[in-house]
């Protein structure tokens, strides 16, 4: 065997020998609850989520990141405050807040994770334009 074959056999050997070792980190955990579409509305004291299909308005809660991607989208697709526009989300319906302005609604939406959003067009999910 030359020397240059001897010195890539070594090479192999020792990378196949360091990766032996290695794990690679779990994928991060799927975001909890249901996926639902709905109609959501943001503004002053607002911060609501309507499930299509229903009449139950529910008081948005969300981690801050969430909430973060859910304010920016919301500037960009809707064209004034209180407005409502179509969101899919993940997440969970939860109980009445118990103080502060989400305690006004009857329950809550523990959203996970923001699929999308997109104006209103028509009476769709039981609202006007």
């Amino acid at each position: 065997m030359t020397m240059t074959r001897r010195a890539a056999v070594l090479l192999l050997l020792l990378a196949a020998v360091s990766s032996c070792g290695r794990k690679e980190p779990p994928p991060p955990p799927a975001p909890a609850g249901e996926v639902v579409t709905g109609a959501y509305a943001y503004g002053n004291n607002v911060n609501t989520f309507r499930p299509c299909g229903t009449s139950e308005v529910l008081w948005v809660e969300a981690p801050p990141a969430v909430l973060a991607h859910l304010e920016r989208e919301y500037a960009v697709k809707a064209k004034a405050a209180f407005e409502t526009v179509i969101v899919t989300a993940r997440g969970t319906r939860g109980a009445q807040a118990e103080a502060g302005p989400g305690a006004s609604y009857r329950g809550t939406f523990a959203m996970t994770e923001l699929v999308s959003m997109r104006p209103l067009s028509g009476e769709e999910c039981g609202e006007n334009p």
